[in-house]
């Protein structure tokens, strides 16, 4: 470790870097605060060692109070608008009460400056609903807002000045440059993304989504222009000019994380190199005063890659020859690819050739295209030229992929340490032979769906509706049963899998509403819906050779055992047309409802009675009224009950008669909207009998 240590090209600055490193990995896993026995040991003969100390403790009380000290409630009913952004049918805005910074929703348009009063409650914003899913609360704790107002009126009483004024005004005036134009400029001077769907995701596909995220390429490009306007006009333009100029820019940006990381190195760096202050410290620097700022920071994806990939591009300097630079672009790729991959669930392979292709064209043709065209005469030219990149970008996007689960802090920290092993060889020679160890950690991710050896049901938060999946050992014998909005997202966490069962209860869409979706996504072996279930969302499903289960019909998957008690009759209710599913796994028994309401529930006690019980009751119709009569809960004797339910319904589910029969019953009731996503658990462990190979 030493002899790494040596390699780097650095001051002390790091050392503080790397000590608030390991409390925010601590932090989040208790097992890396254990990574401060070899740090300090490594530094003790460090002459401020103590100073690292005190710096790390301090850094604790700041992360452990943040929250509570800038986490205030709304207290009146008069804010400000201080930013909008307009989505597909609806506004996102964000407002002011004094200092504090809070967010509302609303179809309603509004402008910025406007002081609107506002009949509302107010909500802490939910953490991540199913695992690995994206976590609201840290995304607008990064933005140092706490609170989301669940706004029932909006009244405009009055108007102010308001700095974002201008900024709003500027990009409102981006719409008078011709199209593709616009859309650059918009990117590229105020980091507001209004590229079509399509477009992004071919992005992703290329490796390229970094070339349209604001960081140093931009500020480099910057610093050439005023350098060649210096020259030019023979303008002595001082290093203070340089740094309002930068300070605007990021506000133009919204202060990009990113951004303010290369305009922070840039300023600490060109201040203070003759004192002899490096890069690596005005970039250990720059992480901590980032992190002064906003703590949450170190959630954001952009944040993590920044400092990952400049870290990167400071250790392990390099010849601008074409061959040196695909090098460099190599270690880039490997070292993010997790990362990457934790955000869209694949990795694209070819994304190694087409980053690289369009990296080296980007900042010496495109950013400079972009800029001119700020000139009005010279976007009619531009405008060809940036509509025949962006149809570039379609025409290379590719869907050759491969699905990767979601990984671990500890997953990603273990790679990490991998990579650094990888590049500290002697050369280039000596990382291509290590980096086969990084090949095999991510190909060992990508078979890992199929050597887990324990089987989950997952009962997800999918907000008003329903969807479970159970994920049998090996990934041989999954189910889902129904599909709300947000069941795809979190298959997506789960890697290459197979449904070799769908459920569908029935077509209302808060249980199908992504049906098509995960169909054309996963491999989905068997789609079984109810026989009388003619509803408009099962009828567009019928290219997809579904099958019509009746009573009686069993499925049997390893140790998984599924039969179909429902629907004994057809019914002129969609809800009682329902599936109802008897499901035998972990050596217990659960029972599956879907919507049933009281005609289709008594029916099936007259049917089955004894044959009902049942160790866990998923709760029909979210809880509705007349869902769990106490008649029911006499034969099923369940020992848990799920409720999946919306934290904020119309329908105010779970009604109260179906709590206090559950209670009254002694069933322990889990619901979806205070648990959010439910899981259970078996392990299987493999025995190998002597003698057997």
């Amino acid at each position: 470790m030493n002899n790494y240590l040596k390699k780097l090209p650095f001051n002390y600055f790091h050392y503080y870097a790397i000590a608030v490193l390991i409390l925010l990995l601590g932090i989040s896993n208790y097992l890396f605060f254990m990574l401060y026995i070899p740090f300090f040991y490594l530094i003790r003969n460090y002459k401020n060692k103590y100073l690292v100390l005190i710096v790390v403790l301090v850094f604790l009380l700041y992360v452990s109070t943040y929250e509570k000290v800038f986490k205030i409630a709304p207290k009146g009913n008069t804010f400000i608008v201080t930013e909008k952004n307009k989505r597909r049918d609806y506004y996102t805005y964000y407002i002011r009460e004094n200092f504090n910074k809070y967010l509302f929703y609303s179809n309603e348009e509004l402008n910025v400056g406007d002081v609107v009063k506002l009949n509302y409650n107010y909500e802490e914003f939910t953490k991540n609903r199913t695992p690995n899913g994206f976590n609201l609360k840290k995304h607008y704790a990064s933005k140092r807002i706490f609170y989301k107002l669940n706004v029932k009126d909006v009244e405009v009483v009055g108007h102010k000045f308001h700095i974002n004024k201008i900024k709003d005004k500027l990009i409102s005036g981006l719409d008078k440059y011709p199209t593709y134009v616009s859309m650059y400029l918009k990117m590229f001077l105020f980091s507001t993304d209004t590229f079509e769907e399509e477009v992004k995701e071919a992005k992703v596909s290329l490796g390229i989504i970094h070339l349209f995220a604001l960081s140093g390429m931009h500020i480099n490009f910057i610093i050439l222009v005023l350098s060649f306007i210096s020259k030019k006009l023979k303008i002595n333009i001082n290093k203070k000019s340089v740094f309002i100029i930068f300070v605007i820019y990021l506000w133009f940006s919204g202060f990009s994380v990113s951004l303010l990381r290369a305009v922070l190195m840039y300023i600490l760096f060109n201040s203070y190199k003759e004192k002899g202050l490096t890069r690596l410290d005005s970039l250990s620097i720059s992480f901590i005063l980032i992190l002064i700022i906003n703590p949450f920071y170190r959630f954001r994806v952009g944040f993590i890659l920044s400092f990952l990939v400049s870290f990167l591009l400071i250790i392990t300097p390099y010849k601008n020859t074409l061959k040196e630079r695909f090098i460099v672009h190599l270690k880039i790729i490997f070292l993010s690819v997790l990362i990457a991959s934790n955000i869209n669930g694949k990795i694209y392979p070819l994304s190694l050739l087409t980053s690289f292709m369009f990296t080296s064209i980007f900042p010496i043709i495109i950013l400079p295209l972009i800029f001119i065209s700020v000139v009005p005469f010279l976007s009619i030219i531009t405008e060809p030229l940036l509509n025949g990149f962006t149809n570039l970008i379609l025409a290379f996007e590719t869907n050759f992929s491969f699905k990767v689960p979601y990984q671990s802090l500890i997953s990603i920290f273990v790679y990490v340490l991998i990579f650094i092993y990888a590049i500290y060889g002697e050369d280039n020679k000596i990382f291509f032979k290590r980096s086969i160890f990084l090949v095999i950690f991510i190909l060992f991710v990508y078979v890992s769906p199929r050597l887990d050896f324990n089987s989950k049901i997952y009962f997800l938060d999918v907000g008003q509706g329903d969807a479970t999946f159970i994920q049998n050992k090996f990934n041989d014998g999954n189910v889902l049963i129904d599909a709300n909005k947000g069941t795809k997202s979190f298959l997506d966490t789960l890697g290459d899998i197979n449904i070799d069962y769908f459920f569908i209860t029935h077509g209302d869409l808060d249980h199908a509403y992504e049906a098509k979706e995960i169909i054309e996504s996963f491999n989905v072996k068997n789609i079984i819906v109810s026989p009388y279930d003619e509803s408009e969302i099962i009828s567009s499903l019928k290219g997809y050779s579904l099958k019509k289960s009746v009573v009686g019909d069993v499925y049997k998957i390893n140790d998984l055992e599924i039969r179909v008690l429902g629907p004994l009759r057809k019914y002129n209710s969609l809800n009682n047309n329902s599936l109802v599913l008897q499901i035998k796994m972990f050596g217990e028994i659960y029972l599956f409802t879907g919507d049933i309401e009281e005609e289709a529930i008594s029916d099936l006690i007259n049917k089955y009675r004894y044959e009902l019980k049942c160790d866990l009751l998923h709760v029909s119709h979210h809880g509705a009224y007349g869902g769990t009569p106490k008649e029911l809960l006499e034969y099923t004797r369940a020992k848990e009950a799920i409720i999946s339910v919306g934290k904020y319904n119309y329908y105010n589910h779970p009604h109260k008669e179906t709590i206090l029969n559950l209670r009254l019953y002694n069933v322990k009731v889990y619901l979806t909207s205070n648990e959010q996503t439910i899981i259970k658990r078996k392990y299987h462990f493999l025995i190998v009998k002597k003698g057997m190979i």
